[in-house]
């Protein structure tokens, strides 16, 4: 792991999303990487390393946060509209219908640890 800097020596300003494209092989991870590495509360996820892997994201700090998600193909999105919707309350009861009509599931054999070692919100 790298070393991370400071906030005053980010060369963004709090709060961007910088989002890296180009063709296959022209080093993008790589970029994303040492950007992560250099970046305050950065993080570089290999979209890889999460196709047919179970995961999850949640924001361990007490201010807002923001996620850019890209999706493809189309029609996940729809889940996180729907879960995001006033007067949407899921449970462990009602989630796992929620997530199949969307062709997920979900396993909270695995995620309630998880729920309760970092006192999250459900």
């Amino acid at each position: 792991m790298g070393k991370t800097s400071d906030a005053a020596d980010a060369p963004f300003p709090a709060g961007s999303v910088v989002l890296i494209t180009g063709i296959m092989g022209a080093g993008k991870s790589n970029v994303a990487q040492l950007l992560a590495e250099r970046l305050p509360k950065a993080a570089h996820i290999s979209s890889s390393s999460l196709a047919g892997s179970w995961h999850t994201f949640w924001n361990p700090g007490d201010s807002p946060t923001r996620i850019l998600e890209i999706i493809s193909p189309a029609g996940l999105e729809d889940l996180f509209r729907e879960l995001g919707a006033p007067g949407g309350e899921y449970d462990p009861s009602t989630l796992p219908a929620l997530a199949a009509r969307y062709g997920c599931k979900v396993d909270f054999e695995r995620t309630l640890p998880i729920v309760e070692r970092h006192s999250l919100k459900f």
